[in-house]
């Protein structure tokens, strides 16, 4: 052991060291943080051209169902338009026309009267 006291000649010099420099490490660490890199690029393109397709099919949706509205609201108008058409249908005032008007029924007591075309003659003895 030395002691603080004995002098420091007999110490024996080490070599000096050369500084260790890692360039031999850096190419395979530069090859690794390139592929690391390769691949946080791969999945983040994966990553956003699924998010791409997603906000496609979220638009697909979005116009599908404001068809889909338009088409109800039609429905809806044709329905309303159709109830009003079967109270008219149900009506007794309405069946009473289309008997009278296509099938040329009458009620009890009622004389019918055809329009005709008077000839002449008949003018003439009406005058």
């Amino acid at each position: 052991m030395i002691s603080a006291s004995e002098n420091h000649d007999n110490i024996i010099p080490m070599k000096k060291r050369k500084k260790v420099r890692f360039r031999f490490l850096m190419p395979k660490m530069k090859f690794k943080l390139n592929l690391s890199i390769l691949v946080l690029i791969f999945v983040f393109g994966c990553f956003l051209f699924s998010l791409g397709e997603k906000i496609s099919d979220l638009n697909n949706m979005k116009h599908s169902v404001s068809e889909l509205e338009k088409e109800i609201g039609e429905l809806k108008a044709k329905n309303a338009e159709l109830k009003r058409d079967l109270k008219l249908i149900k009506s007794e005032e309405y069946v009473e026309r289309i008997a009278r008007e296509q099938l040329g029924l009458v009620k009890p007591g009622e004389k019918v009267v055809v329009p005709g075309e008077l000839s002449r003659e008949e003018l003439k003895e009406n005058n």
